[in-house]
């Protein structure tokens, strides 16, 4: 008889047990869900296959090269070469409405770097098959740098992110700014003889628009999920990549200065910083 009762007080214990933690959990879940709100949405990316279309539209040039040779290309390809360089990003946006997915604004600064040999004007050699002034390849290092500046405004359909469905799609809008700088092997902004560092160092503007997929990392391990959001506010981390494409060849800039002007004269000449390419990196939202 003892024993039928201590058996009937264990099921009733392990019940009532068994029923409170489901409670716990499902108010833990709950105050996860609230904590998770999000408002700020920290992005680092990272492109390997960034190049400009510095050389769209220019001439090709023959030149001498530091091999002797006669070779021919556009400016930018003869200085720098062919390779694509690295784009980084970091970018921070701010969520502006919540509902069936949501929209932020945002601003992004970039850094991207080439390297390669500077030119000068000097008698064409005898034998190159070249007469009168040519454009030869030096020994002294010449490099390029660019700073992107970006306000974005991005929509990104995360509304099934709270039911755990992993695969958020985004498309972004974007004005860019960018600003660029020659300078030698000593780091010394170029310039021209005369003193005029106007093609050294400038200033293009543009418009750009992406479209990507983010990957919800939540899941993975979630107690380093619950971690992440109790002690570091951290609501959601994701890997991303997209397809970046950007039209820089001062086309805001010249649209105001047509409006300025009322179109009498045509705007100054700009670089084409205009660029296509795929980047990836992660982002995390608080």
């Amino acid at each position: 008889m003892r024993f039928a009762l201590l058996l009937a007080f264990l099921t009733l214990w392990a019940s009532a047990a068994a029923r409170a933690q489901s409670t716990f959990d499902e108010d833990q879940r709950v105050t996860d869900e609230s904590l998770r709100a999000h408002h700020w949405t920290l992005e680092a990316r990272f492109s390997t296959v960034f190049y400009p279309d510095a050389d769209q539209g220019a001439p090709s040039v023959p030149y001498i090269g530091l091999d002797n040779q006669t070779h021919s290309g556009p400016p930018f390809y003869a200085v720098y070469g062919p390779h694509h360089r690295l784009l980084s990003d970091l970018e921070l946006d701010l969520d502006l409405w919540q509902g069936f997915g949501s929209v932020s604004v945002g601003l992004a600064v970039g850094y991207s770097e080439f390297y390669g040999h500077s030119f000068i004007q000097e008698p064409c050699p005898a034998g190159s098959g070249l007469s009168g002034t040519c454009y030869a390849q030096q020994g002294v290092n010449s490099s390029f740098h660019l700073v992107p500046i970006r306000a974005l405004a991005t929509y990104r359909f995360d509304y099934f992110v709270p039911k755990h469905f992993p695969v958020v799609p985004f498309v972004r809008v974007g004005l860019d700014w960018v600003v660029y700088w020659n300078a030698l092997g000593s780091g010394q902004v170029s310039y021209e003889n005369g003193g005029n560092s106007d093609n050294a160092i400038g200033l293009v503007t543009g418009v750009e628009g992406s479209a990507g997929l983010m990957l919800l990392l939540d899941d993975i391990d979630g107690d380093v999920s619950r971690d992440a959001l109790h002690d570091l506010g951290i609501s959601h981390t994701y890997v991303m990549a997209s397809y970046v494409d950007q039209i820089i060849q001062n086309g805001p800039s010249n649209l105001i200065y047509a409006i300025r002007t009322g179109g009498s004269s045509s705007p100054p000449a700009a670089l084409n910083l205009s660029a296509a390419y795929f980047d990836f990196g992660v982002a995390v939202q608080c």
